[in-house]
């Protein structure tokens, strides 16, 4: 073959070899990727080798992560360059929410947002607190050794319930600030009771002393007058037993006592008497003849006490009976 042929020939194999193909009879192209670098060899026979390195990003760096879970794991120390080493604290810290969001969502609760009111925040989670809804959903119950006499203040009860809903206080402790107010009060008024106590024990000593061993007809007296001035008020049967109670002895009200004798003394005499007929102070003798047979009729409460053996009744209305009786005798 000709020379000149051999020599064409390998130019136009050189001018047709593709591009990147080594010149000089081509070469090799190796890539090693290790670890986080990577390296990349070109081996040809006339041009040498070169090598680059390249360094990848941290596991947690990059596109796999959103700049919140970045931040997240940042916060919680988990950039370490072994993503081993943060999986338990990772793992404990998904296992305590799920165990808190098994509880419900309504039981997570927000603590107040900067400047958001304390009362408007209890507002609006009275379910997830376990908190009434309204006033009527707090029931107080009094003392169960609150005085019968005793009054008690409707009025602040119910202050109390609105300031309990307002500012999100449970049932219990609205409960345990009555029972603190009301025993404050009881104490008051036992106090100022045992003051009227001790005041009447000393009027009651003093009524002894002027009257000895009259004392029981004085107080039987002021029965009388007092069942009289009742029953001519138009008091009833109940109102006219609680005034007779301040007619007893040791703890009587002595001045009440005085001012009903003289009336009972009164009815008691020929002077009563005679007023009833004519000034109207009691009963005449015929009305008291009336009212005698009325209480003593099948409809009377004389009668149907004595009927069903009421000792109790028997004794409010003897005193009656024996009154009337010695009125209409003096007619």
């Amino acid at each position: 073959m000709d020379p000149t042929t051999m020599t064409d020939f390998a130019r136009d194999r050189r001018a047709l070899a593709p591009e990147g193909d080594g010149a000089g009879g081509g070469g090799d192209t190796t890539t090693t990727t290790t670890g986080g670098d990577t390296t990349t060899q070109t081996g040809g026979d006339t041009t040498g080798q070169t090598t680059t390195q390249t360094t990848t990003a941290k596991w947690w760096e990059g596109e796999r992560f959103a700049d919140p879970a970045r931040q997240y794991l940042t916060a919680k120390g988990l950039t370490v360059d072994d993503p081993l080493e943060a999986m338990p604290k990772l793992v404990d810290i998904a296992a305590n929410a799920e165990k808190r969001i098994g509880k419900g969502l309504d039981s997570i609760i927000d603590k107040p947002a900067k400047g958001e009111a304390y009362t408007d925040w209890v507002a609006k989670n009275r379910d997830a607190l376990g908190l009434p809804k309204d006033e009527a959903g707090y029931e107080v119950a009094r003392p169960e050794n609150w005085p019968k006499e005793a009054p008690w203040d409707d009025k602040a009860e119910a202050a109390a319930k609105a300031i309990a809903l307002k500012y999100g206080l449970p049932k219990e402790a609205l409960q345990d600030m009555i029972n603190l107010q009301a025993a404050n009060a009881m104490q008051t008024w036992n106090d100022a009771a045992a003051l009227g106590e001790t005041a009447k024990r000393q009027l009651m000593s003093e009524l002894e002393k002027d009257y000895g061993d009259q004392t029981p007809k004085v107080l039987h007296q002021a029965r009388l007058g007092a069942q009289f001035i009742g029953e001519k008020a138009g008091l009833t049967t109940e109102a006219i037993a609680n005034l007779s109670d301040v007619l007893t002895d040791k703890i009587g009200d002595a001045n009440a006592i005085r001012a009903f004798r003289v009336i009972g003394e009164m009815l008691g005499d020929d002077t009563a008497v005679g007023l009833g007929k004519g000034g109207g102070l009691t009963t005449t003798p015929a009305e008291a003849r009336a009212e005698l047979a009325r209480l003593r009729s099948p409809d009377g409460e004389y009668f149907k006490a004595v009927k069903s053996g009421n000792r109790n009744e028997i004794a409010r209305v003897q005193p009656t009976i024996d009154r009337l009786t010695r009125i209409a005798a003096g007619g």
